[in-house]
Order: structure tokens, then C-alpha cells, then sequence
């Protein structure tokens, strides 16, 4: 899974540890919370945030789907292919460190949630799709004529 940068979770550990003592046989297997703690601890595997160049898909893969693509893309009008991106912004966040004068206590305080997506869209032939924003609105109406 790390050769190709695939991010793998607790629960996708438990499944396939499940799985593999079923298929091995081993009887009462349960492959807890617990357990996944211990597996880890064991193994030195720890939780961290992929980012940068370490979280890109290497250069194989992206050279594979390019040779594919077009075979898969037969299935499909070319109006019906569509690519779509989207990114957030927090626009009222703070940075996460800052520079504080030696001896100066540590002020708990909590990161702005308050951000907005957006999500763009286009087909193979170039029709664009209006763009999409999301963002928490003041006063939400989401039930307001149910």
C-alpha cells in the first residue's frame, strides 16, 4: 500500500487482519480496538498527516491511467466525461504557530472553522458547469420549507 501511496486506516487493518485468520482458520479472532493498539505499538506504526510531495500518486500509476483511459473512455459520449476539482479556503483561520517571547504562557485557543469550497466542472467537450460554493450560512435554511 505505501509503493503507491494508498492511505491505509485502523479499520482497513481490522478487516484485513480479519479476514486473513478466517481464511488461515484461527478460530475466535476478533481483531478489537484493543488489539489494533497493540499491533501498532508493536510495529512502531503511527498516525500522521500525508502532505506535499510525499502524498503524490507516483509517476507508474498516473502513465498506466493515461494508456487506459481512452479504452474506458469508449463506454461514454464525449459529453458524458466530465473532470472536476475542488479545493477549500479558510478565509478567518490563524496559523497553527507563532513566535511568543520566552516565558510566556501557552494561550489555549481554537483554529476558525469558517471556510468555503468550491468545485468546478467541465466535459470533454468544453461545456462548464456553473460553479458550485458551499459555505455555512448564517442562518441555515436548510429544513425551512419541510
Amino acid at each position: 500500500m505505501r509503493a503507491v501511496n494508498v492511505r491505509v486506516s485502523g479499520p482497513m487493518i481490522q478487516e484485513v487482519t480479519r479476514k486473513f485468520a478466517q481464511e488461515s482458520g484461527v478460530a475466535g479472532f476478533q481483531g478489537s480496538s484493543g488489539w489494533l493498539e497493540k499491533f501498532k505499538l508493536r510495529h512502531g506504526i503511527s498516525q500522521k498527516v500525508l502532505c506535499g510531495k510525499s502524498n503524490e500518486v507516483p509517476v507508474e500509476v498516473v502513465e498506466h491511467f493515461m494508456k487506459m483511459f481512452p479504452y474506458f473512455a469508449r463506454c461514454f459520449k464525449d459529453g458524458d466525461i466530465f473532470n472536476a476539482d475542488g479545493w477549500g479556503l479558510f478565509f478567518k483561520a490563524t496559523p497553527e504557530r507563532s513566535l511568543v517571547m520566552k516565558g510566556d504562557k501557552c494561550k489555549n485557543g481554537k483554529l476558525s472553522d469558517e471556510r468555503f469550497t468550491i468545485l468546478l466542472c467541465a466535459s470533454s467537450t468544453g461545456e462548464k458547469l456553473k460553479p458550485l460554493m458551499i459555505s455555512k450560512p448564517t442562518k441555515p435554511r436548510a429544513f425551512k420549507n419541510l
